[in-house]
């Protein structure tokens, strides 16, 4: 069946978008009629804008608000409650206009007959890939109701982290930015003000001096051309990565490689095997639930070796074997999983592969914490020393001089 974007008005007047799956246009004319719309001119922007998921009215949902949403429905499919029941009531509950409007979007998809993952694909502005991939997960192996349970708890654990990541990163950013004022504050007010007076008293300037001279020299002169070229390099280095699929993966290879992308790997390795360990406990193949999983990785760099593994699992290799071929896999992930393996006890091996990489980026994340405020202060603490001793020092000199020529 295709996909029909539409943009129409409701009874009451008020403008409503969405997608409607149907077999021809004459179908589709005809489901929109039964919802009571009618349908206004789509133009081709706005089309391609809602099939990339792209928006500029993106629903502001929390992922602690969307952690109850997913928890709340399992809770009311263990129940009993019928599927479009259970989206009914938690659509009606919803604070937000527009994430009860995406809802909607969700439930109506549910009752023309698609399954909830395939629904969720309708409204990317709501759902990430990889609660996509859990759902997907869920409907395959007959345990929706753990699934959403499981991807609560994920989307809870992922909102902690990145508060701690956050907070983590405030004192830096907001030192970093008072460094950098006071910085423009001195090389293009205080000192161009006290030059000719450090140079009139004081005929050999201290190293440090003249660097701090020299340097303000040079950002008033040049300051916007440089400024312009570095936005333009950045702009351009964008626009690369977004044409060009092997430059971002090359990119996104680079940062997952070093420094603070250790953390997002081992999160995303971690995510992927909780998601195969969910699928093999629920007796889904080792194929199936390796492409099942790939498609909860954002990371094009991860996904494109996790691609490579399942294509290597396809030609007969163990897994255990695929993995090693991959340079972004830790090797405790690989050791678990040829454990797995050998023992036969893949799901065990890959839920404990979760928590132990789970547990290291938490340990990264703690060690990130306490190591960046320290680091912060002798950054700061060295280069407010040398500002201190580039500009009062000559200063001070030069009034000791006049005052002993007096």
């Amino acid at each position: 069946m295709k996909r029909y974007y539409y943009r129409a008005v409701d009874h009451s007047g008020r403008i409503q978008q969405g997608v409607i799956r149907a077999s021809n246009k004459q179908a589709y004319i005809k489901e929109l009629d039964a919802l009571g719309l009618q349908q206004l001119p789509y133009q081709l922007l706005q089309q391609i804008i809602a099939c990339s998921g792209l928006t500029f009215y993106r629903p502001n949902w929390e992922p602690q608000s969307a952690s109850l949403f997913f928890l709340h429905l399992s809770q009311l499919l263990t129940s009993g409650v019928p599927l479009l029941d259970a989206l009914e009531e938690l659509t009606r509950l919803e604070q937000g206009r527009r994430v009860r409007k995406a809802l909607g979007v969700l439930r109506e998809q549910v009752n023309q007959g698609d399954s909830l993952s395939d629904a969720m694909q309708s409204v990317p502005t709501l759902f990430k890939p990889n609660a996509i991939a859990l759902v997907q997960a869920g409907e395959s192996s007959a345990e929706l109701a753990r699934c959403l349970e499981d991807l609560s708890a994920e989307l809870s654990w992922q909102a902690d982290i990145a508060e701690r990541i956050k907070t983590a990163l405030a004192y830096p950013v907001m030192s970093g930015l008072a460094l950098i004022g006071i910085f423009i504050f001195l090389l293009f007010y205080m000192v161009p003000s006290i030059e000719p007076f450090v140079r009139q008293h004081n005929t050999s300037l201290p190293i440090h001096t003249q660097l701090l001279l020299a340097l303000s020299d040079g950002v008033r002169a040049s300051g916007r051309n440089w400024l312009l070229i570095l936005s333009l390099l950045v702009g351009v280095s964008c626009f690369a990565c977004f044409i060009s699929n092997t430059l971002k993966c090359g990119v996104n290879l680079f940062w997952l490689q070093h420094g603070p992308g250790r953390i997002t790997l081992y999160l995303s390795v971690a995510r992927y095997a909780r998601t195969l360990g969910v699928l093999q406990n629920a007796g889904v193949s080792l194929v199936d639930s390796l492409s099942i999983a790939e498609a909860g990785i954002n990371s094009a760099a991860l996904r494109q070796q996790l691609e490579k593994t399942r294509a290597f699992v396809l030609q007969g290799f163990s897994l255990e074997e695929a993995m090693k071929t991959q340079s972004l896999l830790p090797p405790l992930f690989i050791r678990l999983v040829a454990a797995g393996e050998s023992t036969g006890l893949l799901e065990n091996a890959f839920n404990q592969a979760s928590v132990q990489l789970q547990g290291t980026a938490k340990h990264k994340i703690e060690r990130m914490e306490k190591l960046l405020g320290p680091a912060i202060l002798c950054v700061l603490g060295v280069a407010l020393a040398w500002l201190i001793l580039a500009v009062l020092g000559p200063v001070y000199s030069g009034i000791a001089t006049q005052g002993l020529a007096l």
